[in-house]
């Protein structure tokens, strides 16, 4: 179906859904899968740290799943800039860009609509400002309802 896709995860079960569907997606042994883990900086009196604690675990088991890929023979590459914190959307986006994206494919985690209009939500901004379209894959059913 898409012979160039983005998928943006953060190591999440929401990321991991997202690129089960990137894969299922792809347009035959030409397309090319581009995962990007961006690295949300935040600062503080000590210096700049990684936003989640466990980000060299999230990191190598990102690398693990396109290794993978990679040996299962789907043409993947992996991306992981470092931005400040707020900022993953736009490197997601410009990374697209770059990359010629057909599309792009994200997970949602499922906050609450009061929360993502607080916090931020990667994937309403990546509606927003991304050159293509977004496709952003929902919680589980009982997650959801869990949720509620």
């Amino acid at each position: 179906m898409f012979d160039r896709i983005v998928i943006a995860t953060d190591g999440s079960a929401h990321g991991d859904r997202a690129l089960e569907l990137a894969r299922s997606l792809l347009n035959g042994e030409a397309a090319h899968l581009t995962v990007v883990h961006a690295i949300e900086l935040v600062g503080g009196k000590g210096g700049v740290y990684p936003r989640a604690a466990d980000e060299d675990q999230r990191r190598a088991q990102i690398a693990s799943q396109v290794e993978g890929l990679q040996k299962a023979g789907v043409s993947t590459e992996l991306l992981t800039p470092t931005v400040r914190i707020g900022g993953p959307a736009h490197a997601i986006a410009q990374i697209a860009y770059e990359r010629h994206a057909d599309l792009i494919i994200v997970g949602s985690r499922g906050h609450s609509l009061l929360s993502k209009v607080i916090l931020g939500s990667v994937p309403i901004r990546l509606l927003q400002i991304a050159h293509c379209p977004v496709l952003v894959v929902p919680v589980p059913d009982d997650q959801n309802s869990r949720q509620e």
